[in-house]
């Protein structure tokens, strides 16, 4: 798992050479890595991790918590 800043890094090398396959040994992931993450920076405009989406989702709404 790579850390924001070389996530960034990462996608601005292949944003300026479209070597993916150069930048995935460069960077030591495989080359899918270096699309999704490419994919991620076009579709929410960042490559950091998304730790809020983790774990289970709720069962109960606010509602039923709150009675």
């Amino acid at each position: 798992m790579l850390h924001d800043e070389a996530g960034n890094l990462l996608v601005e090398a292949y944003e300026k050479t479209h070597d993916a396959k150069g930048i995935a040994l460069t960077y030591g992931v495989s080359v899918p890595t270096v699309y999704r993450l490419a994919e991620q920076k076009a579709k929410t405009g960042s490559v950091d991790l998304r730790v809020s989406k983790r774990g289970r989702k709720r069962v109960l709404g606010q509602d039923a918590l709150e009675k």
